[in-house]
């Protein structure tokens, strides 16, 4: 799956990509040999401000699902 995709944004595929997206996008990843699709020009740092589950809000980590189901109302 990864080299059609890759060839499709090296043909021009217009991508956007934040968090993971990002990572698999990039170049280089600081401290970290590993390339995935590797067709955007730039460095990130993985995980530079620590795990994601202590800086961002996970309802599904307790009974209030309204986020989850305002999602797939959309």
């Amino acid at each position: 799956m990864y080299e059609p995709l890759k060839q499709y944004i090296l043909d021009g595929l217009p991508t956007f990509a934040t968090c993971a997206g990002l990572i698999l996008l990039a170049e280089h990843i600081d401290n970290d040999p590993t390339v995935h699709l590797g067709t955007l020009p730039v460095t990130v740092k993985r995980n530079a401000y620590g795990r994601q589950i202590g800086l961002a809000f996970h309802p599904e980590l307790g009974d209030d699902v309204r986020l989850h189901q305002k999602f797939l109302a959309l």
